[in-house]
């Protein structure tokens, strides 16, 4: 937008300026001229008003020039002004349009299910106990997701307001390890095992304990959705002795295509149908939003490693607490980095 500004002014200056110039130089040639002509005939006397004249008539013609000019180039950078100003927001409106027609869409299908399961238990008059639990258990279903919808609507507003948060020092792998144990009765459903690595000597960040369990469910909740029975699940603590520590979710499921995979994170992407039809339980949509806009608030990283049929790796960077920050320059100061390792490349040779 300055640049525009900017670039506005500059063009103008450089019109003004131009056109100032050439009617100086034709005005001078003008009355020259009519000088020249009026002398050159002893008998004929210098006629000041029609000097005068031509001059004026000059410089109304150039002043014409340069209004229309001007007119032409405010209403060009005006217009380019005003749409570059409001581009955000009318992306953001549209953002808004698609996000509440989502919600909408999303609480609709559940309230739906609902509705048509009791609707057949109201409508049949002799019913078998096993039809009425499998409705009801249908409904209780279509209720948590609704719910979890609901939930995760909560916890983005909330997300996308940091200054809420309180942050302070604590140790990732007792997180990793509360997580992984809500998950249990899910995994265990579908027979996938979770196996938890911790390396290093320090795994303390400074973040939000609540946003980071939410961040770690999240990924572990699409791990195994996405995870055929018997695949496997591990989930990695580990410094990189740099200023952060690591956080890896890797599973051995279908993978994500290269197509959906830059679009994973927006609020309820749809990928391909095969995709979606791997799993019975349909997600709210907004878990991966959640994951990045709290990987955002703690000023971490997030990188994304997935092939289909070779299962998908999610790593997160986030930043050291202060007492791994402390331990991490004691090491630097006095005997090193804490890590060692040396590399050599043969393939060349």
């Amino acid at each position: 937008m300055a640049a525009l500004q900017a670039l506005f002014i500059a063009v103008v200056l450089v019109v003004f300026w131009t056109t100032f110039r050439s009617a100086e130089e034709i005005v001078g040639r003008e009355v020259v001229a009519s000088v020249i002509e009026m002398t050159s005939s002893p008998t004929d006397a210098i006629d000041l008003q029609e000097v005068a004249q031509n001059a004026h008539g000059v410089l109304r013609q150039k002043f014409f020039d340069l209004f229309s000019i001007s007119v032409v180039l405010i209403s060009f950078f005006g217009y380019a002004i005003l749409r570059s100003t409001l581009s955000p927001a009318r992306n953001s409106l549209k953002s808004q349009k698609l996000f509440i027609s989502n919600i909408a869409h999303e609480l609709r299908t559940p309230l739906s299910v609902i509705k048509t399961n009791i609707e057949v238990l109201l409508m049949r008059k002799e019913i078998d106990m096993e039809t009425i639990t499998k409705k009801l258990k249908s409904a209780v279903g279509e209720l948590d997701r609704a719910s979890d919808i609901i939930n995760n609507l909560l916890s983005l507003d909330s997300y996308l307001q940091p200054n809420r948060m309180r942050f302070t020092d604590l140790d990732l792998g007792k997180v990793v390890d509360k997580t992984v144990a809500r998950m249990k009765s899910l995994s265990t459903n579908k027979n996938i095992g979770i196996s938890i690595k911790k390396r290093g000597d320090y795994k303390t960040v400074w973040g939000n304990a609540t946003s980071l369990e939410q961040v770690i469910y999240n990924l572990l909740r699409n791990a195994i959705r996405y995870t055929p029975k018997g695949g496997h699940v591990v989930v990695t603590v580990e410094p990189d002795y740099i200023g952060s520590i690591v956080l890896t979710v890797q599973d051995s499921g279908i993978g994500i295509k290269e197509k959906d995979i830059f679009h994973i994170f927006e609020p309820y992407y749809r990928s391909d149908e095969g995709r979606a039809q791997t799993t019975k339980s349909r997600s709210s949509g907004l878990g991966l939003t959640i994951v990045s806009e709290v990987v955002k608030s703690h000023k971490g990283k997030i990188y994304v490693r997935s092939a289909p049929g070779l299962g998908t790796s999610v790593q997160i960077l986030l930043p050291c607490g202060r007492e791994c920050r402390e331990q991490l320059d004691t090491k630097k100061n006095g005997h090193g980095s804490g890590r060692n390792e040396v590399s050599i490349d043969f393939s060349s040779k």
